[in-house]
């Protein structure tokens, strides 16, 4: 009993440490790049990478496996169809921390045994700790001064990772009480940050389920529907002193006069991205202009800030269709995946493909689960 329950906390631990890893690689990263090291670690690490996949395989990683690597191979032949070095080096950074970093973090904590309902948990308390470090850093840094980071993370992934822990909470049919008022507190943190992408998609995703959202009880469906119904009054009287909620709303009232004017610089620049996309894609439809090469038309950007749009525009045709199947192979009748889906259409909003990482561990911790347990 006591090694169970020692495997059981050192199986959280690793979860929270993989969480953190997965999420802030991107550092690592960033150090390479300030010494130059970036081109010769990516291709060593590419290699030891590879070398652990086989090695450490398993049989429930095994068919996703192979479609992965392939798709790893795919983007680093697309990055060098670039023939500006500094677009190259981005190409791999994209599918180094998009794909591998994800896949590494699913096999090593595939090594213990889990269910869906200690996943969850151990994902809001990952969550728990970025937010409650967040809000300690801002007390400091300034507390409703978006510029200032969310301590470990900008102000869009804090809302991100905020969004997955409250769908965490929300998507489990039979709620309690404090599990009701903790998912509260991550919707205020998504509101805190101001940014709409997270906002939108926890939205989205919450109409989409519904009735997982209102719960089997009947006094849980009453609960969440005044609950729902409180803070959409709130919302709307406080909409002026919100930020992301105030810019929704003054989207939806008129999509062009907002687009043009107050939203110009976020709504207005995105949909510029997205018609340049387009007609990158157009311009190269077969292999796009290269992976990492979108930026070749900015000057001040490097990406779309709509994943698909990216993948069209420098993958082309072939390689967003080969995205769409690796998508399409993975399972999506768990809450973790319903988690990893809020993650992608969050990243039709904002990030780039780097950020696919955000969505890939929760669809794959999915996948490689066994637990038919209903949550």
């Amino acid at each position: 009993m006591l090694q169970a329950t020692n495997k059981k906390k050192g199986s959280w631990i690793l979860f929270v440490i993989l969480f953190f890893v997965n999420i802030g690689f991107k550092e690592v990263i960033r150090f390479l790049e300030v010494n130059d090291f970036l081109l010769e670690g990516i291709f060593v690490l590419t290699f030891i990478s590879l070398m652990i996949f086989f090695i450490s395989n398993t049989y429930q990683l095994k068919n996703i496996l192979w479609l992965v690597v392939l798709f790893y191979f795919f983007l680093l032949f697309m990055s060098f169809q670039n023939l500006d070095i500094l677009k190259v080096e981005y190409g791999l950074q994209k599918v180094f921390l998009g794909l591998f970093v994800p896949v590494l973090c699913i096999i090593v904590f595939n090594r213990y045994e889990w269910d869906d309902k200690s996943v969850l948990k151990y994902l809001i308390i990952s969550v728990s700790i970025i937010s409650i470090i967040g809000i300690l850093y801002k007390l400091k840094g300034g507390f409703f001064d978006r510029s200032v980071s969310f301590g470990l993370l900008g102000s869009i992934p804090f809302g991100w990772v905020n969004g997955m822990a409250f769908l965490s909470l929300v998507l489990v049919r039979e709620k309690s009480f404090k599990q009701i008022v903790l998912s509260l507190f991550f919707l205020t943190m998504i509101i805190w940050t101001g940014s709409k992408g997270p906002l939108l998609g926890v939205v989205l995703v919450c109409l989409i389920f519904w009735n997982r959202v209102l719960g089997k009880k009947v006094s849980t469906k009453i609960i969440v529907f005044s609950i729902v119904c409180i803070a959409f009054f709130i919302l709307l009287i406080y909409s002026d002193d919100i930020r992301s909620v105030r810019m929704i709303i003054d989207f939806l009232a008129d999509p062009e006069e907002y687009s043009e004017g107050v939203g110009k610089g976020s709504v207005g620049t995105r949909q510029e991205y997205i018609a340049t996309s387009w007609k990158l894609f157009l311009e190269n439809p077969i292999f796009g202009v290269g992976f990492g090469g979108w930026q070749s038309n900015f000057t001040d950007h490097k990406y779309p800030h709509n994943v698909s749009m990216e993948m069209l525009a420098e993958t082309g045709f072939v390689g967003f269709v080969f995205f769409l199947y690796l998508l399409f192979k993975l399972k999506y009748k768990k809450i973790i995946a319903y988690v990893g889906l809020y993650g992608m259409m969050t990243l039709l909003f904002s990030g780039d493909f780097s950020y696919f990482r955000y969505a890939f561990f929760p669809l794959l911790l999915a996948y490689v689960s066994n637990d038919n347990t209903k949550l």
